[in-house]
């Protein structure tokens, strides 16, 4: 008999999905530029908003906000 461990295969993520929609370097991309964001808020703002990458990248603004809190994609760094 297996062990409870060996019984579930892990969850997928990211690409392994079908439906995803980014790669982890899209992440990794849509991170860094959020970053530089939070440096240089006041004068950057309208460029790497979290609505300007969500249009940049095709994807919804919520998306971008949970990419850039890690609440998905966390695996990718």
């Amino acid at each position: 008999m297996k062990s409870a461990t060996l019984m579930y295969e892990r969850a997928k993520q990211g690409t392994e999905l079908p439906h995803a929609k980014v790669t982890a370097d899209i992440v990794r991309a849509i991170r860094a530029e959020h970053a530089a964001k939070e440096s240089l808020k006041k004068l950057l703002d309208k460029h790497f908003s979290l609505e300007a990458l969500a249009a940049r990248y095709g994807i919804s603004t919520s998306n971008v906000c949970k990419i850039t809190t890690y609440q998905t994609w966390r695996h990718v760094r």
